[in-house]
């Protein structure tokens, strides 16, 4: 953190309370372990009580201690989040910044309601990043305070003039390190200085530089200005071979509100930095509303997961996995689901894409692998006899916790056979470090269970990855059965060779999302057996699920499996230029092939 915050470390909790009495206001966010000698971490929390200085003073713990009675006490001293140890700096870097701008709004408003002007109390002194010197060393560019301070005067100075804070980063500026190594990172982030120092000269604006790949420039408003800058940066950084993942992002606050501090428009900029980055036309977004809106919803939605969490309200539903042939139920899948009570379910996919960002997804994969085990348990004590379900394992599962050590107990702990618990892990997992996973699904397979690659054709595969992973079953992605009418022919050909090479290496295939009767015809046209999704039966409820296997004829208890004959493919006998499966099924009816 220190290239990004001015940092002030304490080694124990009665350091910590001796430097908050000194001067609490020089601070910003406290990161505080639990436990600690001498004066531990909920002791410093109730002097932080007892001076009220929770009140504008946040704190985030980082514990390895996640036990639910000391995340309770944290959060009833007041403490705004909790991070588990060990911690994906990411998921850190994103907590601080949240916390840390909605520290500044929330000052904002105070002082806006106490009658002061923003930018002349505390708000003006609350800086994201702390600054030693006026002027940058090595880029020659305005450090964070001196920044603020030059554009506070500027706007001051020029209130007829209508002006734009830009903030700009480098997407993948770490891996362009990796690559290129820190002597060409450092000149790039020189060359780019130059460009904004002649922008700065040129237009009459300021500069600044806040460490990392991080800019800021305010300039008079004109589109036009930005779109040359964001030329001149590509333009220079051409001579690395123009590799497209290195390009600058740019979000921009159009100055319209000139009682907010420089800090809190560049806030905004950053806000739009964020979106710029999911807009992979122009790389330019304009800070708009709605932004500050959904950050303090999103932030709202986080505490209310964490309470979520505490309070058991997230479930699984199970969506059955059948044989296309028969319709008979071969397995299922957990999905997790946020139970609200009285206030209903909340949408997966306003939930999940938060809990991956800020790692609750560990906390909450590991409640419902539990969950599913807990539940075949109950189901073979009651006479039930259970079909193997799914779980699916994260990114950050994998980097967080021991996954294999985690099944094994659970299974000892519910003594069930691993055959009843598939592993599920999507295919991008792979593709980010194939050698550490492969290893971890090896000793998954050697316990006994079986491993699923999820979610394949969703963005990362390659047909030649699947001869060098370790896994069970594929299973598709349904946007392999996303095409028009027009493009039926290739998709289907696609398919078709994905679902030819996993059988000839032994490997069954699953189709999520089979949705309709054309779905079906399709997939048994090239020899699919294995099928999911609201064509047969939609997620729901364990209740429902159970009284599914309890209804004679409803499962096929053999599993999924690969049959030896679909390994002989009709390929063998024809010319593959003028025949396939498909066309075979289609117009030439059937054909039998007896092996001796």
């Amino acid at each position: 953190l220190q290239d990004e915050y001015a940092l002030t470390e304490a080694a124990d909790g009665i350091e910590a309370v001796s430097l908050l009495r000194e001067n609490v206001n020089r601070f910003s966010l406290i990161l505080l372990d639990l436990m600690m000698p001498g004066m531990d971490g909920f002791k410093v929390m109730e002097v932080i009580n007892e001076y009220h200085w929770i009140d504008r003073l946040p704190v985030i713990i980082i514990s390895s201690d996640t036990s639910a009675n000391a995340v309770d006490r944290a959060f009833n001293l007041g403490a705004v989040d909790f991070i588990s140890r060990p911690f994906d700096m990411t998921v850190v870097h994103h907590r601080i910044m949240n916390t840390l701008l909605l520290r500044a709004l929330k000052l904002e408003r105070e002082d806006r309601l106490a009658g002061g002007e923003a930018g002349t109390g505390e708000t003006g002194q609350a800086r994201l990043r702390g600054a030693r010197t006026e002027y940058d060393v090595w880029t020659g560019l305005n450090r964070d305070e001196s920044f603020y301070r030059k554009a506070d005067a500027c706007l001051g100075e020029h209130r007829e003039e209508e002006y734009c804070l830009l903030a700009i980063d480098i997407e993948h500026f770490k891996l362009f390190n990796e690559l290129y190594g820190r002597d060409a990172g450092d000149q790039l982030l020189f060359d780019i200085a130059s460009h904004l120092k002649a922008s700065e000269k040129e237009l009459g604006g300021i500069a600044g530089y806040f460490g990392e790949d991080n800019f800021a420039l305010l300039v008079p408003r004109g589109k036009e200005y930005i779109h040359e800058i964001q030329k001149q940066i590509m333009d220079g950084m051409s001579q690395y071979g123009g590799y497209s993942g290195f390009v600058p992002v740019i979000g921009v606050y159009e100055v319209a509100d000139r009682s907010l501090s420089a800090v809190a428009m560049h806030d905004r900029a950053l806000m739009a930095v964020s979106r710029a980055k999911a807009d992979y036309n122009t790389r330019i977004c304009y800070y708009e509303e709605g932004m500050l809106h959904e950050m303090q919803d999103e932030h709202i939605l986080m505490l209310e997961i964490q309470n979520g969490i505490r309070q058991n309200e997230f479930v699984f539903f199970v969506q059955p996995q059948c044989n296309i042939n028969t319709g008979r139920i071969v397995g299922g899948e957990a999905l997790v689901r946020w139970d609200r009570g009285e206030k209903g379910f909340v949408s997966p996919g306003r939930f999940i894409p938060l809990i991956e960002k800020t790692g609750y997804v560990t906390e909450v994969d590991r409640y419902i692998w539990e969950s599913v085990c807990r539940w075949q348990r109950s189901l073979l004590d009651r006479g039930i006899r259970p079909v193997p379900v799914s779980v699916n394992v994260s990114q950050k599962d994998l980097f967080f916790m021991d996954v294999v050590g985690t099944f094994k107990g659970l299974i000892e702990k519910y003594r069930l056979s691993p055959r009843l618990v598939k592993v599920e892990i999507t295919e991008s997992a792979y593709a980010k470090d194939l050698s550490s996973l492969n290893k971890v699904v090896e000793k998954l397979q050697n316990l006994g269970f079986a491993v699923y690659m999820d979610d394949f054709g969703s963005g990362y595969s390659s047909l030649n990855m699947l001869r060098n992973v370790s896994m069970d079953v594929l299973k598709l992605d349904m946007k392999f059965l996303d095409f028009s009418s027009e493009e039926n022919g290739k998709g289907m050909g696609i398919l078709e060779s994905v679902v030819d090479m996993t059988h000839m290496m032994g490997m069954p295939v699953i189709v999520e999302g089979a949705e309709t009767e054309a779905h079906i015809n399709a997939l048994k046209n090239i020899g699919c057996s294995y099928a999911q999704g609201y064509y047969f039966y939609k997620p729901m409820p364990v209740a429902d699920f159970e009284a599914l296997l309890s209804t004679k004829g409803k499962v096929d208890y053999g599993g999924v499996q690969i049959k030896q004959v679909e390994q002989l493919h009709i390929r063998e006998f024809l010319d593959q230029n003028l025949f396939s499966s498909t066309l075979l099924n289609n117009i030439l009816g059937a054909v039998a092939f007896y092996e001796m």
